[in-house]
């Protein structure tokens, strides 16, 4: 079984390009596409896959008003037997959780596609492996978005993302 990145970026080369980028990047960017379903009150069909990792009292509250801001929300995780989990997502009318044992060695990064008739967004990340010198995890990412109308969330996400890139480049310009 492919993760949705490798499925992106073999069967769609010519549109998605890797970036490369750290753990704190792909986290935040994830974070910017909830956002906008929960700030918008987007009545949105939100896919989510991700390890249910991170601080329990923060992520529950995050999930739940996720969960009541979309339409439907699909949360693709590991299941509990997962040691790197801290916290139990709660099935609701909107929240479906799919449990999967081998999670892990399918998708090693998370990916989040959130539709709704003013705006599409999509991000996919997979893990590089790491080396002995690299004390944060890498990852290679895509994404892509439209929508119908101008959001600063996402110019904020585009000028981080590339401000990262050139810094992995070497260029020491942060603007």
């Amino acid at each position: 079984m492919y993760s949705l990145f490798h499925v992106l970026t073999r069967q769609h080369a010519d549109e998605f390009v890797p970036l490369r980028c750290n753990e704190q990047t792909v986290k935040r960017l994830i974070g910017y596409f909830e956002d906008l379903v929960i700030e918008h009150k987007l009545s949105a069909f939100v896919l989510e896959g991700r390890c249910l990792d991170g601080d329990p009292s923060r992520e529950i509250v995050r999930k739940a008003n996720l969960t009541e801001a979309a339409n439907k929300f699909y949360l693709f995780s590991c299941d509990q037997d997962c040691s790197k989990r801290t916290w139990k997502a709660e099935v609701t009318d909107n929240l479906v959780l799919l449990e999967e044992r081998e999670f892990h060695k399918i998708e090693t990064g998370p990916f989040i596609l959130v539709m709704e008739p003013r705006f599409c967004g999509l991000l996919a990340a997979c893990q590089i492996p790491s080396r002995a010198n690299h004390h944060s995890k890498s990852y290679e990412m895509v994404w892509t978005s439209t929508r119908m109308w101008s959001s600063r969330r996402l110019n904020i996400c585009w000028r981080a993302l590339a401000r990262n890139n050139r810094r992995s480049a070497g260029d020491s310009n942060p603007y």
